[in-house]
């Protein structure tokens, strides 16, 4: 049996294909084993349908005119409305106020097989800036790609950041999911219309000043023998950094054993700061913040005898602004 019925022109748009025309029949589907329903539309002597059709140009001026834009991602929407935002300003206040003038936002992530970096520097007034991305083989390190471009920024009414890019006219929006710390704030990046919200973690990029006002209170170091040794990354114990005395003196970051980097040290006994140099201008600056014994065992592995070195870090990122990465990291000292 088959059911036949025609809808009225008020219903045709609920009809697939808007055909008003449609018929109904139950049959036995033996790959199921069991009745199915089948549709289909009827095609009525002397019907017309009728089509508007749009050359390029004409698209192009509808597209101009409504200038459609895809939904935002909702991690996007989120840091949005979150009351975390961007200010055209110097002033940083923790969990709510990133001022972008004189800094900058970093973010270091891997792909499948790159290791990318990707920053944007602000000016220390106005509106100009660089947008710096980088590309390296993991297999290798080799370089993949770098580009460095001029931008143009601001800080819209809803707080997020839009950044233009000065070549293409590209826009890059971000908005701030979380500044609960100062120096390593959430983000949410959308490029193309597309969203980032994976590699959320970024550095704000500070001058070398900002550093040694952190590590102002830094542990004193009368020789290099007070930096020699072995220590382990609080975080993951197989990833450690050696100090070797020697001529010169060598430093590693090891990784199960493994070299990942390796350079050279000295130490600035009269001011307390230690410096390592991977060669090609790529140098960290390091101070020990403190040293304590593991009295809480922060590791715990059952042995609180250990001693817990806090090192506080900063290496330049830019050149040209000369702003840099400042971080602080815990490693426990190896016997």
């Amino acid at each position: 049996p088959v059911l036949e019925f025609s809808l009225p022109e008020s219903l045709r748009m609920f009809t697939h294909g808007d055909n008003q025309h449609v018929f109904l029949f139950a049959e036995t589907d033996a790959g199921l084993s069991q009745s199915v329903v089948r549709r289909g539309n009827k095609g009525v002597v002397n019907q017309e349908e009728m089509e508007l059709l749009f050359n390029a140009e004409a698209k192009d001026q509808v597209l101009a005119a409504f200038n459609p834009t895809p939904p935002m991602p909702q991690a996007f929407i989120d840091a949005t409305g979150n009351g975390v935002d961007f200010a055209s300003d110097s002033t940083i206040t923790l969990g709510s106020h990133f001022g972008l003038f004189g800094s900058g936002i970093m973010r270091e992530f891997d792909t499948t097989s790159n290791e990318v970096n990707d920053y944007y520097v602000f000016d220390a007034s106005g509106n100009g800036g660089r947008w710096v991305h980088e590309e390296y083989l993991l297999s290798d390190g080799s370089t993949v790609s770098t580009s460095d471009e001029a931008m143009t920024w601001l800080v819209g009414g809803d707080g997020n950041l839009q950044i233009t890019i000065t070549s293409n006219s590209d826009e890059h929006q971000i908005a701030l999911a979380d500044f609960g710390d100062i120096y390593r704030p959430q983000i949410v990046v959308v490029q193309d219309g597309m969203a980032d919200s994976v590699n959320l973690s970024s550095q704000r990029l500070v001058p070398i000043t900002t550093f040694q006002a952190e590590a102002a209170g830094r542990v004193d170091i009368s020789s290099e023998a007070d930096v020699a040794g072995s220590f382990a990354a609080l975080w993951d114990q197989t990833e450690q950094q050696v100090f070797v005395q020697g001529t010169p003196n060598t430093y590693e970051w090891l990784n199960n054993t493994t070299v990942e980097d390796s350079a050279t040290w000295t130490v600035d006994i009269a001011n307390d700061y230690i410096t390592v140099d991977f060669g090609g201008g790529d140098v960290d600056t390091l101070a020990i913040d403190s040293i304590a014994a593991d009295t809480t065992d922060v590791d715990s592995d059952g042995d609180d005898s250990e001693e817990v070195y806090i090192f506080k870090g900063w290496w330049e990122v830019d050149a040209n602004t000369a702003l840099g990465n400042y971080y602080k990291d815990t490693f426990l000292k190896l016997p």
